[in-house]
């Protein structure tokens, strides 16, 4: 005698469940991402040594979508040239070049008194500081995406359908 299993239930429901767990663990996903990115540009800017602002409003969110439409989010800074204001004629500033110079070798040169400022204020104002912010953030970013994924399922493992509430400005 051949053993013979028998299963029954309500398959497209189960297929259907899926389908919305598949839907919604991506968009979840990317309010996550949003979020965390929003968090990384703020510290990223509190964390940048004061000049004239020019660094600092350079400082951005750029959004693109890599293979099979994956969402990719990159805080990138320069990317213009800039008149600087603090002579009578004026002088062009590669914002690409000064960026990097002072991101990555801030620590050979004396900070100013935007950037002293700043650290008056209890901010971490220095070199390194995209690095900084991404560092100060990534553990909260691997909780936040394991927090939104399990927030989609009961305690048995069974799909709820829910979703985070949306925070203003989220894209998705």
């Amino acid at each position: 005698m051949t053993p013979t299993l028998k299963v029954h239930g309500d398959w497209g429901h189960i297929e259907l469940m899926f389908r919305n767990a598949a839907e919604k663990v991506p968009r979840t996903a990317r309010k996550t991402m949003w979020r965390s990115a929003r968090r990384i540009l703020a510290r990223a800017k509190e964390y940048t040594p004061e000049d004239f602002g020019f660094l600092e409003d350079s400082i951005r969110i750029e959004q693109s979508y890599g293979a099979r439409g994956r969402l990719q989010l990159d805080i990138v800074m320069g990317g213009k040239t800039v008149l600087r204001p603090d002579t009578v004629m004026g002088r062009m500033v590669d914002l690409d070049q000064y960026a990097l110079i002072i991101h990555e070798f801030y620590d050979q040169f004396r900070p100013g008194q935007g950037t002293k400022y700043k650290r008056s204020l209890g901010m971490k104002a220095g070199g390194r500081f995209l690095t900084r912010a991404f560092s100060d953030d990534n553990n909260q970013l691997e909780r936040d995406m394991v927090t939104a994924v399990e927030r989609m399922f009961d305690g048995r493992g069974n799909f709820v359908d829910r979703e985070p509430p949306d925070v203003p400005g989220d894209d998705v």
